[in-house]
């Protein structure tokens, strides 16, 4: 990657980056963080969190944020497990039924998909109840940048400029391949807020600074998606799930 990559790569990081030292409460303290006072939110002022999928429960007092890419797949699978019987829970595991919006209101388990319009009244009231303990799953903006990269342009659109800009939104020019270069580039130029939710700063995904959120756990690091765990009362971690589930697939 040449200098000029780099430079455009430091302007969209930055750009998916804003504003999120400011709420940062994971990393190496593993400490709930006491929320700073915002005002009430109105579910329907909160435009970019409808990119993002959330997971609540009255029985347990939590809601979560997941970011597309930012490990919301194992979050959500984890999540069924913890929930719901284990032969519910595997239906969950293969395939899109996982990120639909399917609540299981006798488990305890509620659940809003991206962009849909359902429990949106329901969440409004998660959301300004202070008894909730309230967490996101980020991830670091480069690693998740080139994640979505790999995963929308080379694995689902199979490199091609046309199916990108159809499905995600980035406009193709007229060009035969986009290099990530050329991502990095396209997506500097665009109002961040208009970006596919895969590309869209976690900010914005979960109005980082319009919720107050208990904790923001960095996906890569260990205890602090255990914490999460453990502060919502799961009785199996987080890491220890994920391991138990890496070593099932690589048996398959």
């Amino acid at each position: 990657m040449g200098r000029q990559d780099w430079g455009y790569l430091l302007v969209v990081v930055g750009v998916l980056a804003v504003d999120s030292t400011s709420t940062y409460h994971g990393g190496a303290s593993g400490l709930d963080m006491r929320p700073r006072y915002i005002a009430p939110v109105r579910f329907d002022d909160l435009a970019t969190i409808r990119g993002s999928y959330h997971v609540w429960s009255p029985k347990l007092r939590y809601f979560g944020c997941l970011v597309p890419k930012a490990g919301c797949t194992s979050w959500l699978e984890y999540i069924y497990h913890m929930h719901l019987p284990a032969d519910l829970a595997k239906t969950y595991e293969r395939g899109l039924a996982k990120y639909h919006s399917i609540s299981h209101m006798e488990h305890g388990l509620h659940f809003r998909a991206m962009d849909s319009r359902q429990n949106t009244t329901a969440i409004e009231a998660v959301l300004n109840d202070p008894s909730y303990f309230k967490f996101v799953v980020a991830r670091h903006p480069w690693h998740r940048l080139l994640s979505a990269y790999r995963s929308k342009y080379e694995g689902m659109c199979k490199a091609d400029p046309v199916c990108f800009e159809k499905h995600f939104g980035v406009p193709a020019n007229g060009q035969d391949d986009i290099t990530f270069h050329d991502f990095v580039r396209l997506l500097s130029k665009m109002p961040p807020r208009s970006l596919d939710p895969h590309f869209r700063p976690a900010t914005l995904l979960c109005e980082l600074t319009r919720i107050a959120y208990n904790y923001t756990g960095d996906l890569t690091n260990t205890s602090d998606n255990d914490y999460i765990s453990a502060r919502v009362g799961f009785p199996v971690p987080f890491s220890v799930f994920t391991e138990e589930k890496r070593m099932q697939y690589n048996e398959e």
